[in-house]
């Protein structure tokens, strides 16, 4: 239970009877404002997910190979009951057919890849997919080189020699700084952040940025540790680090599985679970395949045909329009389910009715226009609340009604 204009978060379970875009709709008390009494909420609801696991000869040494720990990250539950599933890759086995059930890719430890190999997943990020790489295989700097090249986009580091514990301070590096804005660091905001002071790397490449792209996190020395490229429609995270326990101590950590999967959500526009609503006024705008939103139109709240612009990019179709007025905006596709849904609701800034005193009005008009912060400064707001007193008027002009005529009954008698 919640105080009049006091707030609170609560956990609601909804049954998901299907995966897809799923609309819900809280409503409020009704009050003086109805326009605001329902909110809508757009939620991303999708069916267990393939992630493919590539990676090369793991061979050597008795400790485990990433590739275990990646597995376990990615599906933490086991037994069918996780988001994700992995599945695992080899170079060998890399085309675009083993690419098509997926949209999300986590590479580790990988060999020199050949043309056909780089090109694949230069294609599987251009057309939307999203790719974690681990700097941790035996040709990482040839490799990167190969697939900005084909991809057509700069890579955000340039890879150097490697370095292991010996030629680090201390034996390990550890991050410095990042870019905490990130859709890809949310899970460190706050007092969370202090989680990377206990990540230790033992072996890492000695790296320089490009220019290109974004650097997320930053060793000690101003190494980039983590980056981020966008290729096409698709996301390349590029970890200058490994997951092997020799290599780190980020696999033994707690925050290890919960960090793979919010990268892997935020690959995407659509990877939130619940996507960000819009205000009306605003301009909404997204995207889906050509072949399946191609003469179809987009429906408003009220069910009618909502003017919205499509402009054609590769395989994809860009939508957008602008909401007018609160509610569910949708795309339909053809097996009844919704290829883009849109949830639009009243600016909260326009749904407070709590009264404001009047003196506090010049102070919260600011002073960019002073003009306008001290018009009608003498009016007692207090009248538009209480209304003004006016029955002692009505006295008034009676008493005015009898003195006049007083004055005209004495003429009259006197000219009598």
């Amino acid at each position: 239970m919640l105080a009049p204009w006091s707030e609170g978060d609560f956990t609601l379970v909804v049954p998901v009877p299907d995966g897809g875009l799923l609309q819900l709709t809280a409503s409020l008390p009704r009050d003086d404002l109805p326009a605001d009494d329902r909110r809508h909420l757009v939620v991303q609801v999708r069916e267990r997910e393939e992630v493919v696991i590539l990676t090369g000869n793991e061979a050597g040494g008795g400790t485990p190979a990433p590739s275990l720990f990646l597995t376990t990250a990615v599906d933490p539950f086991g037994g069918n009951k996780g988001v994700y599933r992995p599945k695992h890759l080899g170079p060998d086995a890399l085309n675009p057919a083993s690419l098509a059930a997926s949209s999300r890719l986590i590479a580790s430890r990988l060999p020199l890849l050949n043309d056909a190999e780089a090109g694949t997943l230069a294609t599987f990020l251009r057309g939307g997919g999203g790719m974690i790489l681990f700097l941790d295989g035996e040709a990482d700097a040839a490799n990167l080189e190969k697939l900005g090249n084909l991809a057509g986009e700069p890579m955000p580091v340039r890879l150097t020699e490697k370095l292991d514990s010996e030629h680090l301070s201390g034996g390990a590096m550890r991050v410095a700084s990042g870019d905490f804005y990130s859709r890809f660091l949310r899970l460190f905001d706050g007092v969370r952040r202090q989680n990377l002071a206990q990540l230790e790397f033992y072996d890492l490449y000695h790296a320089a940025a490009t220019g290109s792209g974004k650097i997320l996190l930053t060793y000690a020395d101003g190494t980039p540790a983590l980056t981020e490229s966008t290729i096409g429609l698709g996301t390349l995270l590029v970890c200058n680090f490994s997951v092997a326990e020799a290599s780190s101590n980020l696999a033994r950590q707690r925050l290890f599985p919960a960090w793979i999967h919010e990268m892997l959500l935020r690959m995407s526009s659509s990877g939130s679970a619940a996507m960000e609503p819009f205000l009306v006024g605003d301009s909404v705008a997204g995207d889906a395949w050509a072949a399946e939103a191609g003469g179809r139109e987009l429906l408003g709240p009220d069910g009618g045909v909502v003017h919205a612009r499509g402009d054609v990019s590769g395989e994809r179709m860009r939508i957008a329009f602008t909401a007018d007025k609160p509610g569910f905006y949708h795309l339909p596709g053809g097996d009844k389910r919704d290829l883009l849904a849109f949830a639009v609701n009243p600016d909260p800034d326009e749904s407070d009715l709590r009264t404001m005193d009047p003196t506090v009005l010049p102070d919260r008009a600011g002073t960019s226009h002073p003009e306008a912060s001290f018009v009608g400064v003498t009016t007692d707001y207090g009248f538009l609340l209480r209304g003004r007193p006016v029955f002692h008027w009505f006295l008034l002009g009676a008493l005015g009604l009898l003195f006049i005529e007083g004055i005209l009954f004495k003429s009259t008698t006197r000219k009598i």
